[in-house]
């Protein structure tokens, strides 16, 4: 047994949005949140890839971020790493999000960073799951678990 306690991955289906950022058009990055409450709390969990500059055209990227912008909601899957019971990281590969949005050109996609918070970057504080004002969608309400 691992000494510092039980290691857990489960795979849940989250609505995907692709996140609008005109510091990632410059560097031609790609930014993704997906939020729902796979652990009885609200989660949103974030992550940054690198479009392969060296193979592509900056059109093709911008066809790329279109085809996202279009795709808004789609469900991806995401490996979710718990210890002890408490969620601790997670994974969302290039090739679940090429499945989820039916775009071959997210599998050569680099990932360069991620995070989980409670907060969303694009919708605000969605931790009581009220919809607050403001807020125009809550994917905290229900479950979305698989």
């Amino acid at each position: 047994m691992w000494p510092f306690g039980k290691i857990e991955w489960k795979t849940v289906k989250i609505p995907l949005s692709f996140l609008d950022d005109p510091a990632a058009t410059e560097s031609m990055t790609i930014d993704f949140e997906a939020g729902g409450n796979p652990d009885g709390l609200c989660r949103f969990f974030y992550a940054t890839y690198s479009y392969p500059g060296g193979e592509a055209s900056f059109e093709d990227y911008e066809k790329l971020c279109k085809l996202l912008r279009e795709v808004e909601g789609a469900h991806v899957d995401v490996e979710l790493k718990f210890r002890n019971g408490a969620l601790r990281d997670f994974k969302m590969t290039p090739e679940a999000l090429a499945v989820a949005t039916g775009c071959d050109a997210c599998r050569r996609l680099e990932l360069l960073g991620w995070g989980i918070n409670e907060r969303s970057a694009n919708r605000g504080s969605l931790s009581n799951g009220s919809g607050s004002a403001g807020t125009p969608r809550n994917h905290c309400k229900r479950p979305v678990c698989v």
